[in-house]
């Protein structure tokens, strides 16, 4: 009898630690699997912030040497407002998409993908530059946004050397730009001048009752605004002392029956004699 009561207790044991286990396994099974779906969901979602955040630096560490290119780099790849599916390596599907916003936009708004400039419009312009990836059930999404002006810069213009004594600044820039000038030193003055460069390219800013005094610092942008371009790199030219050529001397008294006058003048200088006021010789 005792043996056999062994027996059972022994039965109903392992009865229990079945009943026991079929109630634990699928609670395992589900936790496993609930796991691996987040395991999965936490891939996917780090495989669309990388591809977005390696999509901007790849824009940012694009040259600016060449605007334009930077600009057709966005253009010509992967541009929509409409994601486009992506097969990484891996087999992880990430849709993407890149686009300009209007700069006027807030950066908000600007991912608004309602808002994307339509290809066709882009132009060398300042826009919001957007990438956006996300999972493939839409439900988790990485945006980058950032600001860039594309279009280029003016070219710089050229002074000609100001000389102290100076009432006026010439030099030359892009045909029909508008210039910006400052003066600093022995006096302050600065103008904004619309359209002030001729067709061939010349300019000449009036300084108006200002003198140019040997040190002043003089300071001239330009701006291309018929081309949409940006104001140049800055000229700058300090002010040199006033040239003056010594007045020339003659050597004795000219003899009437002499064909040469002799004296000194400015090395180099070229000099012209008149004779009797009326003809004119020159060296």
């Amino acid at each position: 009898m005792a043996y056999w009561r062994n027996e059972r207790g022994s039965l109903t044991f392992v009865m229990m630690i079945v009943a026991i286990l079929a109630v634990i396994i699928p609670s395992l099974l589900y936790m496993s699997t609930f796991t691996n779906l987040n395991n999965v969901k936490s891939e996917s979602e780090r495989k669309a912030t990388s591809l977005a955040v390696s999509g901007m630096q790849a824009f940012v560490n694009f040259p600016d040497t060449d605007k334009l290119a930077k600009l057709n780099y966005i253009k010509n790849r992967y541009y929509a407002s409409t994601p486009m599916t992506i097969e990484l390596p891996e087999g992880t599907t990430v849709n993407y998409r890149q686009y300009f916003a209007p700069s006027a936009l807030s950066q908000s708004n600007a991912l608004n993908t309602a808002n994307a400039v339509a290809l066709a419009s882009v132009t060398q312009a300042k826009y919001w530059v957007v990438i956006v990836a996300s999972t493939a059930d839409g439900k988790y999404t990485k945006s980058m946004v950032n600001s860039y002006d594309f279009r280029d810069l003016t070219a710089s213009p050229s002074i000609t050397q100001p000389r102290a004594g100076d009432t006026a600044v010439t030099g030359s820039a892009t045909p029909g730009a508008d210039l910006k000038i400052t003066v600093s030193g022995s006096f302050s003055y600065s103008a904004t001048l619309p359209s002030a460069v001729q067709s061939d390219g010349s300019y000449s800013i009036s300084l108006g009752a200002n003198v140019l005094s040997q040190g002043d610092i003089v300071t001239i942008t330009a701006t291309d605004t018929a081309n949409s371009k940006l104001e140049s790199a800055p000229a700058t030219s300090t002010v040199l002392a006033q040239v003056t050529t010594p007045t020339p001397s003659i050597t004795g008294t000219p003899l009437a029956d002499s064909s040469t006058v002799s004296g000194t003048a400015e090395p180099g200088a070229t000099v012209y004699v008149k004779v009797n006021g009326g003809t004119v010789y020159s060296a």
